[in-house]
């Protein structure tokens, strides 16, 4: 199989996670949002703000690129409708990432489930706390 090559979108705050996707001989980063043009890539990360998913989600899946793109897919019902749209129309691979499952604190866990150590699980619920609210009660 030929090395797939990948580009990110949104070299900011959350850009190191694109560098877990380079393994040698499977996968390298071939280009970023550096405004020089480096060719077609095979999938693309899109790790900008959220309110920024929707235009280069819709360009690169409109293209034939598989999209990466954090949750939440877009702040509006409408950009969300319209990234399935594109994905269904063009056969183009779309996912969504909820990247918080490899923080070690998550992995530990997991680690802790897979040994046995609390028995057998038969239900999680799992309360998140994050951002501007989230579950959060304001008081």
């Amino acid at each position: 199989m030929d090395e797939l090559r990948v580009g990110v979108v949104g070299v900011g705050q959350r850009a190191v996670l694109a560098g877990h996707a380079s393994r040698p001989g499977l996968a390298r980063v071939v280009s970023d949002a550096d405004p020089a043009e480096r060719g077609r890539c095979d999938a693309v990360f899109v790790l900008t703000p959220d309110y920024l998913h929707t235009e280069p989600v819709l360009h690169f899946l409109n293209t034939g690129v598989a999209v990466f793109v954090e949750k939440p897919m877009a702040i509006s019902l409408e950009d969300c409708d319209a990234m399935l749209a594109a994905a269904k129309t063009t056969g183009t691979r779309l996912y969504v990432g909820h990247n918080l499952r490899h923080l070690p604190v998550l992995r530990k866990m997991r680690e802790l489930i897979d040994s046995g150590a609390i028995g057998r699980v038969r239900s999680i619920w799992c309360r998140h706390f994050i951002g501007h609210g989230g579950d959060l009660l304001l008081q």
